[in-house]
C-alpha cells in the first residue's frame, strides 16, 4: 500500500514548494512594506510643503511678525498717495489760471490749423487710471491689515 499514484509528489518536493511559497510571500510583504513607507514619506513631504506655502502666504501673520516694516510700508503708501493727490491738484490749479488756459487754447488752435485730420480723429481711451487705482487699492488693503494687526495685539 505504499504505492502512490504517478502524479503524487514526494514530501521533500512539497516542503520545497512550501519553502519557495514562503520566500515569495516574505519578499512580497517586504516590497509592499517598502511601497507603503515610500507613500507615507511622500505624503508627509507633501503636507510639509503645503504647511510651508500656507505660512508663506499668510499676510496677517507676516504683518504681525514685522510691525516696523508694515508701518514703514503703510506710511510710504500713504505718503505716495498723498503726494499724487497733491500733484494732481496742483497741476489742475495751474491749468485753471487764465494765462495757462490761454496758452492751452492757442496751442490747440495751432494744432487744429496745422493738421485738422489728426486732431479731429477719434482717440482710444487710455488706461492710465488703472495704475493709480491699483496703488490706491493696495494702500487701502495694507493700511487696513496694519490697523487690524495693531488692534489685535
Amino acid at each position: 500500500m505504499d504505492e502512490r499514484p504517478a502524479g503524487d509528489l514526494s514530501s521533500q518536493a512539497v516542503l520545497g514548494i512550501e519553502r519557495e511559497v514562503d520566500e515569495l510571500r516574505d519578499r512580497t510583504q517586504a516590497l509592499i512594506g517598502e511601497l507603503e513607507r515610500r507613500v507615507h514619506d511622500r505624503i508627509d513631504r507633501a503636507r510639509a510643503t503645503v504647511a510651508k506655502i500656507k505660512h508663506a502666504v499668510d499676510l496677517p501673520a507676516h504683518l504681525r511678525a514685522h510691525p516696523r516694516v508694515t508701518a514703514g510700508l503703510s506710511v510710504g503708501t500713504v505718503v505716495a498717495i498723498g503726494f499724487s493727490v497733491w500733484f494732481l491738484a496742483h497741476r489742475r490749479g495751474e491749468a485753471s489760471r487764465p494765462m495757462a488756459r490761454l496758452r492751452h487754447h492757442v496751442h490747440a488752435w495751432g494744432q487744429l490749423l496745422a493738421d485738422p485730420d489728426r486732431v479731429l480723429r477719434k482717440r482710444r481711451p487710455q488706461s492710465g487710471g488703472l495704475v493709480g487705482a491699483l496703488l490706491v487699492g493696495a494702500g487701502i488693503v495694507l493700511g487696513y491689515s496694519t490697523l487690524r494687526a495693531w488692534i489685535s495685539d
